[in-house]
């Protein structure tokens, strides 16, 4: 039975590939096979969802029944298993088919880590401009209309009574077919690629890319804009919808959606209605005229959803009857693009306004009634009144070009390279073949808080009984079923809906919860118990689990006579946490998540919690041991490791270096070590000639002295720490600056003979130190020579 069940699920995993997103498993998939992304899209798809269920249950019974069932159909049994069983497994065996893009999958999701430089190396993208070395100057104003599924076969004349606007413009403005491809088949990545040029592969899917990012290394048209002098806005139904806010808000717009207009304008599960929107947008766009700031306005629509649109009763009052729901929304969809275009001509707007009308991607929903009139080949387009020179009208372009297109055409004078201009040949076929190295770039782009550990390394991350880990998650549509996790040292304490206090009082932790969304005169006696606590300055956290109700609508204004003014206004399905130690108070606010580690300061310290992050997140607090850990490899010592924690925030590099035969220093930590990483079969040690031959596991550069010293003369705030080595006298003078050199010693007289050449600092060994343990003035002995630092084994 178990089998048959295992068989079912599998099956009916691949039918609703199928039926909703248009293709066998793929990598579009992987990326949404995760249950915030099924609640957040649960109420466009109800229907099928309760389809594949049935189906389910009868494949189910199905495969029991084939393989248990002793009756007079053996024969079909037999046909099954030894004909139609391996013709489908073949079959499926094909390019694009579900084994072949299984295994795709499976390369994706391995791909090692690399560091940026050497991502866009094997890239050949040798002439990308980073962020902070982008130039440009304004043309002008920008406004772009994401399409929600409206592909190019609502153009054709079938369609003429549902597009007529769209349909005149194409006529009226410039029209440029465009191709989808990998990794812009979904809204967010869409986006992502219309904006960086490079397809959106990751290893996790939405918002929880982006989560816990402090910088994005990839440069996007935001920074061109932004470098020229644009407001760069972008307004969507629902910023939680396909995971879209982080992303935007890391690239530079400022992202506003439901939550920043008046409850007028109605919104559901998906936001703000198209037709609301666009009332926002006119009036948005009156201010942003007004204003003498060039512009870059992106909308993004929502009423064109498969598989049947999301329904607005409003507009059946106004668009004439279609074949389907999704036909008359796309009808509204259409007329309110007409209205806009319309009115920016009447003010004659458009002669300093660049608009563009892209869909994000095609329509995905096997069953909607107007794939059977769609001519073949499907496809998106652009429609514009630009004139960018690079680009024909009527030549078809990739999604991957968009960004060229959107600065060209307004004439945004930049520096900047795309990934598209260094592709010769067949671009899709690019795509497919370097899918992997194009994840690697964008997974090395983002670089995430130093102090952020991940929640499964629960031994890792919780060492000391001080140690405090709050992982706190508000009610949201891609948040839904996201538990809260509370530890103190290795204890978890169970959350509760609502409003949590941690207090620390007589050396123990007690975890206090108020279900002010449950019930409203919870907010009174959560209200007294923190101001105890503040006047007894105790130290606590609050925060918010799961829904917490409209604290301001329930009298919670007088959470301000303790500190907490974004308390006394949180909305309901808002994350929260604050921090109170010896009553100073520092408050956060999310629409969905905030996250935090720290120790739990005792009481009388008068450390904030932002003096404690700070620290958390200095650079010159961690060193990257060995060069760093590189696609799971520690101990490398390898050119490679070390860019790769340079692109992650390190600045302190630990090298262990040892002599060759010659009497040549390299990096390693010994010779067996070096032996196993390079297969080397030979007398050890060996020559400098012969190290510079072998690299580490077939990848990985081995680093002499002039590799090292040119490493850091490219990196001059970085600073080298040695293991290993102890003669300060003959190392010192061949590093290329000793002002950033530190040495872990193993004697006395060598970290003598070390602070005397004027290195940066002595790192006194364990053992050493363990020689003066029990002497009464151990620190007095430290001071008087100069130590600073100790090496301790964990």
């Amino acid at each position: 039975m178990a089998f048959s069940i295992l068989a079912g699920v599998l099956v009916t995993i691949q039918l609703g590939s199928v039926i909703i997103g248009g293709a066998f498993i793929d990598f579009k998939f992987y990326a949404h096979f995760k249950m915030d992304v099924f609640s957040s899209v649960a109420g466009f798809f109800s229907k099928e969802s309760i389809i594949l269920i049935l189906f389910f249950l009868l494949f189910t019974v199905a495969f029991y029944y084939l393989i248990n069932k002793d009756t007079r159909i053996q024969r079909i049994r037999r046909l099954y298993l030894y004909l139609i069983l391996p013709l489908l497994v073949a079959g499926m065996s094909v390019r694009n088919g579900i084994v072949r893009n299984l295994v795709d999958i499976s390369e994706m999701h391995l791909a090692g880590e690399r560091a940026f430089t050497d991502a866009l190396e094997r890239l050949d993208y040798d002439d990308f401009v980073p962020r902070d070395s982008v130039v440009a100057t304004p043309g002008k104003n920008i406004i772009v209309i994401a399409m929600e599924s409206i592909e190019a076969g609502y153009l054709q004349d079938e369609f003429r009574d549902v597009t007529p606007n769209l349909r005149k413009l194409k006529e009226e403005m410039n029209y440029y077919p465009l191709e989808q491809h990998e990794g812009g088949d979904y809204t967010i990545a869409a986006l992502y690629t219309w904006l960086t040029g490079v397809p959106m592969f990751f290893k996790q899917h939405g918002n929880n890319v982006f989560f816990n990012t402090k910088s994005f290394t990839l440069t996007s048209i935001v920074d061109a804009l932004t470098k020229a002098g644009y407001h760069s806005e972008y307004l969507l139904g629902n910023s939680d919808f396909a995971g879209t806010d982080e992303m935007l808000e890391m690239m530079g717009f400022k992202v506003k959606s439901e939550k920043d207009y008046d409850q007028k304008y109605s919104t559901e599960h998906w936001g703000l209605h198209d037709k609301d929107l666009f009332d926002i947008v006119e009036i948005q766009l009156d201010s942003l005229y007004e204003s003498e700031q060039p512009f870059a306005y992106f909308i993004s629509t929502i009423s064109t959803h498969g598989p049947d649109g999301v329904f607005d009763s409003r507009m059946a009052k106004v668009i004439p009857e279609q074949k389907s729901q999704l036909e008359m929304m796309a009808a509204a969809l259409d007329m309110h693009i007409g209205k806009l275009v319309d009115r920016l001509k009447e003010e004659g707007r458009l002669d300093n306004t660049s608009i563009y009308i892209i869909p994000d991607h095609l329509l995905y929903y096997l069953g909607c009634r107007v794939l059977n009139d769609f001519r073949e080949p499907r496809g998106l387009f652009v429609i514009t009144n630009s004139n960018p020179h690079s680009f024909d009208p009527g030549t078809t372009i990739l999604q991957m070009d968009i960004p060229g297109l959107l600065l060209e055409g307004a004439g945004v004078d930049h520096n900047l390279t795309f990934l598209s201009d260094h592709i010769n040949g067949d671009k899709v076929e690019y795509l497919k073949d370097n899918r992997k190295a194009i994840l690697q770039l964008n997974e090395s782009a983002l670089v995430r808080d130093l102090n952020i550990e991940e929640e499964q390394n629960k031994s890792k991350r919780i060492l000391h009984p001080d140690t405090v880990y709050i992982n706190a998650n508000a009610w949201s549509k891609d948040n839904y079923g996201a538990r809260s996790v509370v530890y103190t040292g290795r204890k978890e304490h169970k959350v509760k809906r609502g409003i949590n206090v941690l207090v620390y009082r007589n050396n123990e932790y007690q975890l206090e919860n108020y279900d002010t969304w449950e019930n409203k005169e919870e907010t009174g006696r959560l209200q007294r118990r923190l101001k105890e606590l503040v006047e007894n300055k105790l130290c606590f956290y609050v925060f918010v689990h799961d829904s917490a109700g409209d604290i301001y609508k329930n009298g919670g204004n007088k959470f301000k006579e303790v500190g907490m003014p974004e308390l006394s206004k949180l909305k309901n399905r808002t994350a929260y946490m604050a921090y109170s130690n010896h009553g100073i108070t520092s408050e956060h606010t999310h629409h969905k998540k905030t996250d935090l580690k720290s120790s739990f300061v005792p009481y009388h310290s008068n450390r904030s919690m932002t003096t404690i992050l700070d620290e958390a997140r200095d650079p010159f607090r961690f060193i990257a041991h060995a060069g760093g850990e590189i696609d799971g490899h520690t101990y490398t010592n390898c050119l490679e490791a070390m860019d790769l924690a340079y692109e992650k925030g390190f600045r302190l590099f630990e090298l262990d270096i040892i002599k060759t035969s010659d009497g040549q220093y390299v990096a390693g930590h010994d010779w067996e070590k070096w032996r196993y990483l390079t297969k080397y079969a030979g007398d050890i040690p060996v020559d400098l000639a012969t190290f510079r031959k072998y690299k580490k596991l077939e990848l990985y550069t081995s680093m002499d002295m002039p590799m090292i010293n040119q490493w850091f003369e490219n990196h001059p705030d970085a600073i080298l720490v040695t293991d290993k080595v102890n003669d300060p006298e003959s190392f010192v003078p061949l590093f290329t600056d000793p002002s950033r050199l530190m040495m872990e010693l193993f004697s006395w007289d060598a970290c003598r003979k070390a602070k005397q050449m004027g290195i940066k600092d002595v790192i006194l060994s364990e053992n050493v130190f363990q020689e003066i343990w029990n002497d009464d003035d151990k620190i007095p002995t430290l001071k008087r020579e100069g130590v600073e630092y100790i090496a301790v084994s964990r």
